[in-house]
């Protein structure tokens, strides 16, 4: 803003700011005379003025200020014409060349790094989601694999076993099922559920280890009786 609105600051950088390169000198004193307007009659780069007191203050004819117009917007400088003779300017960057340096380049960092924050924040949201999804989805599977197998072996096993849940989930980031799950179960449970010595091994320590693919591949019990038959 400009200083008690006695000031519109023109930077030495506008000499090298690639925004006024080809900008004719009838735009750029426009530009100026205008900013002298707005730093003392408008408010934070913007101003309201009848069509005639704009002309007298950039010292332009109407036909001038029209040629001039796309100029001035290439630099920022919006001018809009109402039906009853208004004219609205606006300079839409005002801050940069008329608040201090130091607060100007403070205050680009600090809303950039707002960003970054906004950003930061929308994307641990989404991961935040994602990870509840995926937890949601892997409890969901821990249960059904350990309520099928207390069904099926009469034990009491609980889901939410670390241990367990740990098993469960190295088999599934190997890509077995829900499915192959219950299948080795089942054929486990016809193989050792009667047999004294092996029931113990109902267990998802034994059934869910490192010869899980070797349980789930075994032959089904009737399979059993016609490998051995044509033995």
């Amino acid at each position: 803003m400009a200083d008690n609105k006695k000031w519109f600051k023109v930077w030495t950088s506008l000499l090298t700011d690639p925004e006024f390169d080809d900008i004719p000198n009838q735009a750029i004193g426009a530009w100026v005379r205008l900013g002298a307007l707005i730093a003392q009659h408008g408010e934070n780069g913007l101003i309201t003025v009848s069509k005639q007191q704009l002309l007298k203050r950039t010292n332009l004819t109407e036909s001038e200020l029209n040629n001039i117009t796309p100029s001035l917007s290439q630099i920022n400088v919006e001018i809009k014409n109402s039906d009853n003779g208004t004219c609205f300017v606006s300079f839409k960057q005002w801050a940069k060349y008329q608040t201090d340096w130091n607060s100007y380049e403070r205050l680009k960092k600090f809303r950039k790094s707002q960003m970054i924050t906004k950003h930061e924040t929308v994307q641990d949201k989404t991961k935040t989601k994602t990870k509840t999804k995926e937890e949601e989805k892997n409890n969901n599977i821990y249960n059904q694999v350990i309520l099928f197998l207390n069904e099926k072996a009469n034990t009491f096993y609980k889901p939410t076993t670390k241990t367990t849940q740990n098993l469960i989930k190295v088999r599934m980031n190997e890509g077995f099922t829900l499915e192959n799950f219950k299948k080795v179960i089942e054929k486990k449970v016809l193989d050792w559920g009667k047999d004294p010595k092996m029931i113990k091994f109902l267990r998802p320590e034994t059934l869910f280890g490192t010869k899980f693919e070797s349980y789930l591949n075994e032959p089904e019990a009737d399979d059993w009786k016609d490998y051995h038959a044509g033995t």
